[in-house]
């Protein structure tokens, strides 16, 4: 089974250093550390706790679970749905968001424990089609993906996937990244920042096309925060928006990138470096990689330790560095980033 790793922040010593003394209720990793239960195959990172998966079933640790919920996980099931298990989680500020494996949608208030349906919102004219959600995202809105590559700002469409197919959503606060079938990058939503990708700082209401992209081949979308990052199939890794504490790796500039521009990536001796990277997330504003030789490199905030990197000597990162992992000796097989926090998994 693999083995779950995370840094970064958490209001729970549920995942903390064994040597912490810090008495508060904010635990701040700056290593990546084991997540110490058994048999856990995921973890959602949330902006104060955490959904724990073991298989199908969901457990949440942190935020009211109680005062003290320091390695305390409380099972995440809905009321007189005993035999439904989930396929997909999202810890938001203040629900959970499921898709079930009966392809529903239900959202868990985390405050008074309520659960709420969400009515179907697909309307398909062929039956045969049976067209259903396969995959959720969720910024400030919620978004979902179909089988049949349409997009909904819940509960509505985006796209007609006669003409337009997507396969993938990525959400940022407030604004979503779509990948087409034939590799184009599609963004909606606010623009104030730059992370729409389209030149300008104006909203956008319904997809459009980063024409900077156009003709690469995008195989990776990621957004968070109010910035975003793309993987080309040659290995490129382009990043644009908000570059506030250096999460776009592009020490040069200050503030906005509001285009795509790709990546250098720069060793410890001021000497470029030609690696290929297969793999982006953002968090909140942070960015992590991963190469084709399965080596992590981070840029952006570490303020809560979220890049892996020692808080005291990195507080911020304009530019992508190689993040050590000493204490972790098998490969690394995947990674993860949202809100403040990061997770890798052998």
């Amino acid at each position: 089974m693999a083995k779950i790793y995370y840094t970064g922040l958490s209001t729970s010593k549920f995942i903390c250093d064994d040597e912490s003394d810090d008495s508060t209720n904010l635990v701040v990793n700056d290593q990546f550390i084991p997540v110490p239960w058994e048999d856990v195959t995921d973890i959602e990172i949330g902006w104060d706790y955490f959904l724990i998966w073991k298989n199908n079933k969901v457990h949440i640790v942190g935020k009211i679970v109680g005062e003290k919920c320091e390695k305390v996980i409380q099972s995440l099931r809905i009321p007189d749905c005993a035999n439904t298990n989930f396929k997909q989680a999202i810890a938001g500020s203040e629900n959970v968001t499921v898709l079930t494996d009966d392809q529903d949608i239900w959202i868990h208030n985390m405050y008074n424990g309520n659960w709420k349906k969400v009515p179907n919102f697909i309307s398909t004219a062929d039956e045969d089609k049976k067209e259903c959600v396969v995959k959720i995202a969720q910024g400030r809105c919620t978004v979902a993906l179909t089988n049949l590559g349409q997009v909904f700002n819940i509960p509505i469409s985006l796209n007609d996937p006669e003409s337009l197919i997507f396969i993938d959503v990525a959400c940022g606060y407030d604004h979503t990244l779509l990948l087409a079938k034939d590799g184009g990058v599609y963004s909606v939503g606010m623009g104030t920042r730059g992370q729409l990708g389209h030149g300008d700082l104006e909203d956008c209401d319904e997809p459009k096309l980063i024409e900077a992209l156009a003709g690469l081949k995008i195989v990776q979308i990621s957004s968070g925060g109010w910035h975003s990052a793309v993987v080309t199939d040659q290995g490129d890794l382009y990043t644009w928006g908000w570059n506030n504490q250096g999460q776009l790796g592009h020490p040069d500039v200050e503030n906005v990138v509001a285009v795509p521009k790709i990546v250098d990536f720069i060793d410890e001796t001021e000497e470029t470096v030609e690696i290929n990277i297969k793999k982006a997330q953002c968090g909140s504003a942070f960015t992590i990689c991963m190469t084709d030789s399965d080596k992590l490199w981070g840029c952006g905030s570490n303020k809560y330790g979220q890049l892996g990197l020692p808080r005291e000597a990195f507080t911020s990162v304009k530019k992508f560095v190689a993040i050590k992992l000493p204490n972790i000796e098998k490969p690394i097989r995947d990674f993860k980033c949202r809100e403040w926090g990061s997770c890798i998994y052998t």
